[in-house]
């Protein structure tokens, strides 16, 4: 038990010290971009792309031990990526799409830029 937690605490600071700053950032710029365009589906778009920095991240970070099982991971991730991230910003992020969603989330807000950050 005790090395299976130890593999989890492992786990818990690589995914605080090097994977979460990357979403963080990714998210920072779409906000900026968000402030930008006004578009706030630009927040879905980004979703799948963090999935797709900390995939590629992992992978490029322990390339010398990923098998091919791995490697096959990652490339249907990227299919994946292409497949819905594609979809969602050609379709919502380049058309502009007002979806329903987040003008009734910030319906009463005052401060939408700030709100849609946190």
């Amino acid at each position: 038990m005790a090395g299976q937690l130890s593999i989890f605490i492992d786990f818990l600071y690589e995914m605080w010290a090097y994977q979460y700053p990357k979403t963080v950032g990714t998210m920072f710029i779409l906000w900026l971009v968000f402030l930008c365009t006004k578009v706030e589906c630009t927040v879905d778009f980004g979703w799948i792309l963090c999935h797709f920095i900390v995939g590629l991240g992992l992978t490029l970070q322990y390339a010398d031990i990923v098998n091919i099982r791995g490697w096959l991971s990652l490339g249907l991730l990227f299919l994946w990526f292409l497949r819905l991230g594609g979809h969602l910003f050609v379709n919502r992020v380049l058309t502009g799409y007002k979806d329903k969603r987040y003008e009734d989330m910030a319906k009463d807000v005052k401060w939408k830029g700030i709100f849609f950050l946190f």
